[in-house]
């Protein structure tokens, strides 16, 4: 596992040292606040656990979220938080919020599931929440859905210094495949907080997450992680379908 996540990172490194300069690198102010209750915006939501963190969730499915594995680690006790201890707040903004419910269940990348809470690497660092509650029928679900090749994308999230508004960079792209296509890497102005966000592509009036932000490398000009759409659905391929909305992918 260490060696896969050593070699993910040299080829990561070796993608930034390809890229052309300037281009759509990271940005700390690429970034403007959304109407949190109109679709797409209003499937997303935050992600709060009992000890005042958070993390950005996207639904998937009527009770389906999507997010990043390491949001659901016990920072203070080691290993994985329970499931009872976390929240899904869609159309979260400065305290009001569309829809709520609390999680019943989740899901945790393969290699993600190690004894100190840590993930090996980080294409497995995604997690499947089932909610208490249907909440999709009432502000939306988010299809999955690889995005074609140079399509422009909007990330958005709840971001560490603004983390009662939900920003989206509106115009970003992926810089490029990382570790046999199982990561990509993007110029979108992510940061803390916005581990789990989605990628969202757009065709005319429909949205879907084409990946989802799980970390941030690099020094100068930093570059974002995320994991796309066909790894995701090759993942999720391997759980139960009826559980999960616009499963499997082609």
């Amino acid at each position: 596992m260490l060696v896969r996540s050593i070699i993910s990172l040299a080829l990561f490194l070796a993608l930034l040292a390809a890229a052309p300069a300037g281009a759509d690198s990271y940005s700390a102010n690429g970034r403007q606040n959304v109407d949190e209750v109109s679709y797409p915006w209003s499937a997303l939501g935050r992600v709060n656990n009992e000890y005042g963190g958070f993390c950005t969730g996207t639904l998937i499915g009527l009770r389906t979220v999507l997010t990043a594995a390491h949001c659901l680690r016990n920072k203070r006790r080691g290993g994985w938080l329970r499931p009872a201890s976390l929240h899904f707040v869609a159309g979260y903004q400065r305290g009001d919020f569309l829809a709520h419910a609390r999680v019943s269940s989740y899901v945790i990348g393969g290699d993600a599931e190690s004894r100190n809470g840590t993930s090996a690497t980080p294409s497995s660092d995604w997690a499947i929440l089932t909610l208490e509650r249907d909440l999709g029928a009432l502000v939306g679900t988010l299809e999955v859905s690889p995005a074609p090749a140079g399509s422009e994308l909007m990330q958005a999230g709840y971001r560490f210094d603004r983390p009662h508004v939900l920003s989206a960079d509106e115009s970003c792209k992926v810089v490029g495949p990382v570790a046999n296509g199982s990561l990509v890497a993007h110029g979108c102005a992510a940061t803390h907080g916005d581990s789990g966000s989605p990628l969202l592509w757009r065709r005319g009036d429909d949205y879907r997450v084409g990946a989802m932000h799980v970390a941030i490398l690099g020094g100068k000009n930093p570059f974002g992680l995320a994991i796309p759409a066909r790894a995701l659905g090759r993942a999720l391929n391997l759980l139960k379908r009826e559980q999960y909305a616009n499963w499997p992918l082609p």
